[in-house]
């Protein structure tokens, strides 16, 4: 009985282990990024997260004000981000940076910081029951390579109820 016990636990961890869905690899991803998003993502109802897609979307008439996002769900739409109903564990996340002086934003970190031109807007995560940021005032975002195909860098931001934190490669989108 002990021996099937073990068996069983052993069988239940592998499962959960392996059985969830898997960040997508990004082929040719630049030197220096990494090769698929790995973000931890905490909150009230987000336990656990994959991104599956990963986006750095720009207006041609607005580049000192993008939206990074990241879905665990396969059919987000980046011009869309809103638009599809999220339903059970799916989960956005929206993070803005913004060059508070109007140029375009470039690779740099970015903080909650009064007066910094390189301002960190919003790190917010919606779920099917809800919508929240992330309130953490010493949160950062390093980006570190971006070129006109992708957009790489780390997250961190964490107030102790919710936490977006991590590695990404985000691929560029002009809406």
């Amino acid at each position: 009985m002990k021996k099937l016990l073990s068996m069983l636990a052993i069988t239940a961890f592998a499962l959960t282990a392996c059985g969830g869905p898997k960040a997508p690899r990004v082929a040719d991803a630049p030197e220096g990024c990494p090769a698929f998003t790995n973000l931890t993502v905490e909150s009230k109802e987000v336990t656990a997260f994959t991104a599956l897609k990963s986006y750095y979307t720009t207006w041609a008439t607005r580049t000192d004000a993008p939206d990074l996002i990241f879905s665990n769900y396969e059919d987000l739409d980046p011009k869309d981000k809103y638009g599809r109903d999220k339903t059970g564990t799916d989960a956005l996340i929206v993070v803005r940076p913004k060059h508070v002086d109007g140029t375009p934003v470039s690779v740099g970190t970015f903080t909650k910081a009064e007066n910094a031109n390189k301002a960190l807007g919003e790190v917010n995560i919606s779920t099917e029951n809800l919508a929240g940021g992330v309130f953490d005032k010493e949160a950062t975002l390093e980006i570190t390579h971006m070129d006109e195909k992708y957009v790489c860098g780390t997250i961190n931001a964490d107030d102790d109820r919710s936490k977006v934190m991590g590695e990404f490669i985000a691929e560029k989108v002009e809406l």
